[in-house]
């Protein structure tokens, strides 16, 4: 009896995280995009730039325009393994925008998606990222989230130089 009830709980909550997978909207704003009830996901932006999340890593700003930034980010999160730009349709973030990206990046081990939805913005001296990295799947990402866009961050800082 014990067995069937564990079963029944395991099968409900693989039900309900391919519900999470299936309902994951992939292009979202990460200036207005509001903080998910799991905490799974990380927000990076410049000083002062007020998103609907609050950011818990904060980008420098580069001597640079934003297209500039966000190619160096490109390139920086094109460089990781298991991980993609994700096309958005007419009408989703970035459909109409050259300055904003989502990236798609798989788990090495069970391939779970992480997306990434950036805008790269103008800010004083030059140009910052404003980013947005979640997990579809679960509750915890056990800080894998604001891992990367550390990473990320700190990759493009070797590249640009910072605005004075």
């Amino acid at each position: 009896m014990v067995f069937k009830i564990v079963l029944a709980l395991v099968a409900v909550a693989a039900l309900g995280g391919l519900y999470q997978g299936l309902t994951a909207k992939p292009h979202l704003d990460p200036e207005t995009a509001k903080a998910p009830a799991t905490p799974n996901w990380a927000i990076a932006a410049p000083e002062g730039r007020d998103t609907a999340a609050a950011a818990s890593l904060e980008t420098p700003v580069w001597a640079a325009d934003p297209a500039e930034a966000l190619a160096a980010l490109d390139k920086v999160a094109l460089a990781e393994p298991r991980t993609e730009i994700v096309e958005p349709t007419a009408g989703a973030f970035g459909a109409d925008d050259p300055l904003a990206k989502t990236y798609l990046q798989r788990s090495a081990t069970v391939r779970y998606p992480d997306y990434v939805s950036v805008r790269a913005v103008a800010a004083p001296g030059g140009a910052s990222l404003v980013l947005f990295s979640r997990s579809v799947y679960g509750i915890s990402d056990r800080g894998v989230n604001r891992a990367r866009l550390k990473r990320w961050i700190a990759a493009v800082d070797e590249t640009l130089a910072r605005a004075e």
